[in-house]
Parts: structure tokens; sequence; C-alpha cells
């Protein structure tokens, strides 16, 4: 059983060739069709023309071997009557005007008698007897009866030439003679035999120096030939009629087959030109076309199907269907995976999966399959179409890096305007780089910074091991894969450890690196320091991508320095750089979260420079800002990295000294302070002398709050100015 065969036309320059071959084909077929027809016909007339041709030749003998035997048969008819006659001696009939004595037997003494009556008798010689019985009983159609001789006894038997042409033609031992004299309907048939001498004809003829044997003359017929040509006419005229029925007839039967059999061409030739049509179009689809019944048995497959899984098409014909599927993906039962019916519909009529092909290498690859199920003579068919989506694997797969890359992109642009420190934002940045889904990247990496000495500063990091926290914090520009993106500003790769990883460790783990330089208008802002297994191969891919993120953290970080020195200029101090009245009430509130949350000490200062008009009185006020100047890098150093020095304005200072511990500590902290400050100054030659007035409260013992903590440590300075300043008082004593 031959499956139906779903195919299209190919277009183009391709289309219109197969249409002309096609056409060609048509006019072969219409051609070899005629020309069959001609030939048959020609042979029909030629069989009809030549039958006619015989029948009409045959009719002709027939009438000429009737007009012989009609001949023939009354020569025998005279011949046996002459023979009678002469095996008698003759005969003896009454002599009337008839019959009158024969004067030719004369010579006969009994020529005539009497008989005993007295009736008068003559004798009739067999010649004479025959010539009467020739004259008075003619054949009806007129055939005629002479005997002649070349030495007659009757001058009427004289022969004319033709019979004396035939009578020497016997003597040379010639026993028949026969010919046609005239034209048409009035020729006659002459026959003529010999007349043998025998003992009865010597009564008569002895005479005449006969002896028996001898040739004594010919008995000859007549026969008009009208009648058998009008009858051979009439023959010829039916046959005639009849072979042209037959031709006629067949010509008929000719033509309708001819016109049943052009039907068929055409009908063949529509369906070849179909077929022909269907198949260009099958193969000029991108698509596998396969059919098959309802247990799995192809039917038909495309060639495109044949080279998509590797196979020839008479290996896979009436083969299984699951046989171009993966097991692993198709499972055993094929009929579920395929022809499971979509939600909302039926019956299984049309569906459409994505699936994993099996090539005839075992090699595998995404398909999609859209199948269409159909019946035939009761049959169930099913028709699937076959789609390699690789490409489309491929393209989907890059459409979703673009949008992953886009995703990660603008996560990093909405970084840069986050009121983040430049150092959040980029560790925030290496998590997101880390983590995109498509980079082959280790998680684990590093940001670096470019400071102007020309080394590379660590500002973010992943997962990074502690040696390489320690050697890698600091980096001059030209050491290690880090060093050398910085110098050379190009992307270095590597796909494992070699000369050019300057910093290794006991126990490192073979691995390679994507150093990205960061750059903004070919100035250099750090490097972006990523890390991939052993072996990873260098991909052009990775390397533009990583390049556009460093391209975009090169705006993160120009975004957040930018945002650093606005926020640094709106929180600190011009003069002194230290932290001003906004941002010491932020920091206060946050030691005093801490403080609260881990029950510990906190101590709160106000300092009042002591004598500092008259310097800025005496020296002028840019004296007096640079001993501002050197007054906070003094006070400055006698504090610790977490405590807290910031600036109100003019020559008051505030301090926090977080988990202080105890009151005596920040008594000890503030005394130092005081002795520091009341050390001469040297601005511009001139040795300036202040002294310092210290005011502390502690929480929780002062306040719970900032404004209280600052009203009491401002109440305990003003306690200090009141005794003498230069001094420390702790809020609460000395009469506060």
């Amino acid at each position: 059983m031959s499956a139906r065969r779903l195919e299209g036309e190919a277009s183009g320059w391709g289309g219109a060739l197969r249409r002309m071959v096609l056409a060609g084909r048509g006019s072969s077929c219409a051609t070899s069709l005629l020309f069959w027809t001609l030939s048959m016909a020609v042979l029909l007339t030629v069989s009809v023309g030549f039958s006619l041709h015989l029948s009409l030749q045959d009719a002709t003998q027939q009438t000429m071997t009737l007009a012989v035997n009609t001949a023939r048969a009354n020569f025998a008819k005279d011949l046996s009557l002459r023979q009678w006659a002469t095996r008698h001696g003759g005969v003896y009939v009454p002599v009337d005007e008839r019959t009158p004595p024969n004067p030719n037997l004369a010579h006969i003494p009994e020529r005539d008698i009497s008989t005993p009556s007295g009736k008068r008798l003559t004798l009739m010689n067999p010649a004479y007897m025959l010539r009467q019985v020739m004259e008075e009983h003619a054949d009806p159609y007129g055939t005629q009866g002479r005997i002649t001789s070349l030495k007659p006894l009757n001058p009427a038997n004289a022969p004319d030439p033709w019979e004396e042409r035939v009578l020497r033609l016997f003597e040379s031992g010639t026993e028949e003679a026969m010919e046609v004299v005239g034209e048409g309907l009035d020729a006659t048939l002459r026959l003529m035999r010999p007349m043998v001498t025998q003992d009865g004809c010597l009564k008569c003829h002895a005479f005449q120096g006969y002896k028996v044997g001898d040739v004594r003359g010919g008995i000859g017929v007549r026969v008009p030939l009208r009648g058998f040509r009008q009858a051979e006419a009439t023959l010829q005229r039916n046959t005639a009629l009849a072979h042209a029925f037959f031709w006629g007839f067949g010509m008929v039967l000719l033509g309708l087959y001819a016109r049943v059999s052009r039907a068929r061409a055409k009908e063949r030739t529509d369906l070849q030109e179909t077929e022909a049509r269907l198949r260009a179009m099958t193969e000029s689809l991108r698509d596998a076309l396969v059919v098959f019944d309802a247990d799995g048995v192809i039917h038909y497959c495309s060639h495109v199907c044949a080279e998509m899984f590797g196979w020839h098409e008479r290996d896979l014909h009436h083969g299984s269907i699951a046989a171009l599927f993966d097991e692993s993906w198709l499972g055993p039962d094929w009929r579920m995976k395929l022809l499971s019916p979509p939600s909302g519909q039926d019956g299984p009529l049309y569906t459409v999966s994505r699936g994993v092909g099996r090539r005839r290498d075992g090699q595998g690859l995404p398909v999609e399959i859209s199948i269409s199920q159909w019946q035939r003579h009761g049959e169930n068919f099913c028709t699937a179409i076959i789609r390699d989506i690789t490409h489309l694997k491929m393209l989907e797969a890059r459409d979703l890096r673009a949008y992953v890359n886009r995703i990660a992109i603008s996560a990093l642009l909405e970084i840069s305007i986050e009121p983040l420190s430049l150092s959040r934002k980029l560790e925030v940045a290496l998590e997101i780089i880390l983590t995109v889904p498509w980079l082959a990247v280790k998680y684990k990496g590093s940001i670096f910074l470019a400071t102007e000495d020309e080394h590379l500063e660590m500002v973010a990091q992943r997962n990074l091991h502690s040696h390489l926290l320690h050697a890698c914090h600091q980096i001059p520009f030209g050491f290690c894969l880090c060093g050398r993106a910085a110098q050379s500003r190009q992307v270095v790769f590597s796909s494992q450890l070699d000369a050019r990883h300057d910093i290794t460790y006991n126990g490192i783990v073979d691995h390679g690196h994507y150093c990205v330089p960061i750059l903004l208008q070919k100035r250099l802002l750090g490097v972006l320091n990523l890390y991939v297994d052993h072996g990873h191969p260098y991909d052009p891919e990775e390397e533009a991508f990583l390049t556009t993120i460093a391209n975009t953290l090169a705006g993160v970080i120009d975004r957040g320095r930018a945002d650093d020195r606005v926020q640094y200029m709106a929180s600190h101090d011009a003069l002194t750089g230290l932290p001003n009245r906004m941002l010491f009430h932020e920091l206060l509130n946050q030691e005093v979260r801490r403080a609260a949350r881990y029950q510990q000490i906190l101590a709160v200062g106000f300092i009042d420079l002591d004598h500092f008009k008259k310097v800025n009185d005496t020296l002028g006020h840019e004296a007096g800002d640079l001993l501002l100047q050197a007054v906070s890098t003094r006070t400055r150093q006698q504090l610790r990295d977490s405590d807290t020095l910031a600036r109100l304005g003019g020559d008051e200072f505030t301090l926090i000294l977080p988990a202080i511990g105890d009151r005596e500590n920040a008594v000890s902290v503030c005394g130092k302070i005081v002795r520091s400050l009341g050390e001469p100054f040297l601005i511009r030659g001139h040795a300036c002398q202040i002294g310092a007035s210290i005011g502390l409260s502690l929480f929780p013992a002062h306040g719970q709050s900032i404004a209280d903590l600052l009203q009491a440590a401002d109440h305990a300075m003003y306690v200090v100015k009141k005794g003498g300043r230069n001094g420390v008082v702790v809020y609460g004593e000395q009469g506060t």
C-alpha cells in the first residue's frame, strides 16, 4: 500500500525548470500517443486494403475458376455424349427438317436406312449429334460448345485462327487450352481439349487416314463472362463494403481508444506533474517529511529526512518511527509522546512538540515535530514534519544570552545610581558578573582600582584565598596577570597556571583567568579579574561581553567616585577633612544603636580650643585655618581608627569614642588630647600656644538619646571653661 505523499513545489528558477520538464514530458506523451494512433490507423488501413486486395483478387480468381469449371463441365458433358455416341457407332434418327442426312457421311453405305414400317432414318455420327445438341440446347448462361478439326468433314467445323493454333498445340502434346477473349462484360472464356481417335471414330473418319490415338480435332467451349463478371462485381462490392465497414469500425474503435488513452495519458501526466510538483516541493523543504501508520511503520520519508538522520530512504522505508528519536527522550511508549493531543482537543488530530532526534551514528539533535493524523481506506496514518532546530536552539541561546547580558548591564547601570559607596557598588557589581548564567567563569574573582602611583588596589573580591587577599592587596603595573592587563590595557587570557602568574601559593589549584582592563576614554580605572577552569578554551564572545562589562564598570566607577566626592563634600569639613555636623550626627546615631545592642559604654566629647581667637586675630584667618588643620591632625593621632573626630564649625570639635570600656579610659584619651594640643604649633614661623577644654558624656549613664548625650557633653565643656580651661570634665562631676 502506498502512503499519501504530502509534498509541495519549489519556487524560482527551480520551479520553472521543473514545470518546463513536466510540460515537455506531457508534450512527449501526447506526441507518442498521436504517433501510435496514426501508426495503428495506417496499419489498419494497409491491412484492410491488403485484405480487400486479396479478397478482390480471390473474387476474380473464383470467378475465373467458376467460369473454367463451367467450361470444363460443359466440355465433360459434350465429351460424354460424344463418347456415348462413338461407342454405339452413332445413332439413327428420323429424317426431318432439323436433321437431314449428313452429306459429309455420304461415303457410308448405311447412312440412310428405312424401318420395316417404311420410316426413313439417317445416321447421326457423334460429331453431327454433338453439334446439333450444342446448337439446340445451349447453356442458359450462353455457354456454347463447338467441335473443330484441321481436317473437318463438315466445312462448318473448320477452325478459326485461335482454334487452328490450339489444334496444332494439341498435336505437340498439349492437353488443354484456355483463353479469355474480349474485355469487360463482353469477354468470353474459350476452352478447348483435343478429340482423340477411338475405334468408333474410324467408322466415319478412317478414310481421312486417322488411326486410333491420333488427335482428330478438338472440342471447344465458349463461356460468356458477363454473368460471372456481374456476380464478381456484386461480390467485390459486398466485399469492399464489408472491408469498409470493418475499416470504419476499426477506425472508430481506434479513435475511441485514442481518446480514452489520451484522457488516461492526460490523467497520468497530470498525476505525474502533481506528483513531481509535490516531490519538488518536498525536496525544496528544509524540514523532513515522514508518513507512518498506526503501528509506527514508516511508509514514506523525504530525501531531507534521510539526510537529516544520516540514513538512506530505502533503509527507513518500512522501519519504525521510533528509530528516528532518542530513547532517553521518547521512551518505550512513543504514542503517548508523539500522538498525545493538546489540551482542550477531543482527539489526537494535530500535535506539536520538541524532542531529541537520533542520527544513524548515534549523535543526538534537537528537533521540533508537528504531527497530523488522517485516514485512508479506513486505516489511520500520521504525517510528521520534523525540523532540525539546532540553529534555532543556538539563536534562542544567543537571544537568551543577549537578554541576560542586557539584564546584567542594566543591573550594573542601576547600581551606579544607588546611594552606595564605590567599594560597595563594586562588590555588588562583581556579584552580578559572577552569576551571569552562560558565562563560564568560577564564582571567584576580584575588581582592582588603579592608583596614581601605577598600582592596582583590590576593592572587591569573592572567594579569594587568604594568601591572595594579602599578596594581591596592591599590585604594581606589569606584575602578574592583572598588572600586565593594566600595563598593556589589553585583555589578558590564560587557560592555566603559567609563567605570567607571579603570585602563587602552596596548594594552589590550576586555573585560568580573564583579566580585563577597565578603561574610560583610554584612561585606566582598574582591572576586572575573573577565574575560569583549567583548560577552558578562549571564547571571543566571552571576551566581547567582558569588555562590555568592563566599559560599564568604568561608568560605575566614574559615577561612584563622583558620588563619593559629592558625598564627602556634603559630609566632611572642607578645611580639615573631618566629618561635619551632619555626618557626625549620623555616625553618633549608628554608634548609639550599636552600643545599645552590645551593651557597651560610649563616650561623647565636645572640644573647644582655648585662645584660638587670639591667634586668628593676630596672625590672620589663613594662619587660623592652618592652625585648625594642624589641630585636627594632632588630635587624630591620639585616637583609635574606630574613634571619630568631627568639626562642628569654628574652633569646636566633637568626639565619638565607641566601646571605650569605662570612664577612666575616656578621660585618659581626652587627657592625651589636651596635653597634645597644649604643645606649641609652628604656623608660618610663629609659635602658637593654645589649649583645649573637653566635656564628656557617657552612654548610657548620661542619656539614651543623641540629644541628651550632646547636651550633657556641652554642659561639661562649659564647666571646664569656667574652671580655668585646658582640661577634661565628665558630666556630673565638678558641679556639672
